[in-house]
């Protein structure tokens, strides 16, 4: 049996999605097209992230509900951001792509390094 937790009913035009925990620790979920639902950035869990989901789970996020879905097989994950990144990404006033992926912002003035013109 192979269990994830996911965000469902979110809308899929954001690509990440971050919730604090019960405890006050922030979770990342990332879109995943297979699954139609934002998936927690760990993928599929043992028994090892049983404190974790529980934590999670208990989450009382305003707009957002954590649940568990249990897979019927294995699951093909893309890479997820590092929380670094992705933290860029949500906090950033402009962005190129709605892949957290894709984001680069090297000079850190959170905006996309692509949409900064050269100044002649």
């Amino acid at each position: 049996m192979k269990l994830i937790c996911i965000i469902k009913d979110a809308s899929p035009y954001a690509p990440v999605i971050s919730i604090t925990s019960k405890a006050g620790h922030r979770r990342i979920f990332v879109w995943n097209e297979p699954q139609k639902a934002h998936v927690w950035d760990r993928g599929e869990l043992s028994e090892n992230d049983s404190s974790d989901l529980e934590d999670l789970l208990g989450s009382r996020d305003e707009f957002y509900r954590p649940i568990a879905r249990i897979l019927p097989g294995s699951v093909v994950h893309r890479p997820s951001p590092d929380s670094e990144t992705a933290e860029a990404y949500l906090t950033a006033e402009s962005v190129y792509s709605r892949d957290p992926m894709d984001f680069t912002d090297k000079n850190k003035n959170r905006v996309d390094d692509r949409l900064e013109r050269k100044r002649k």
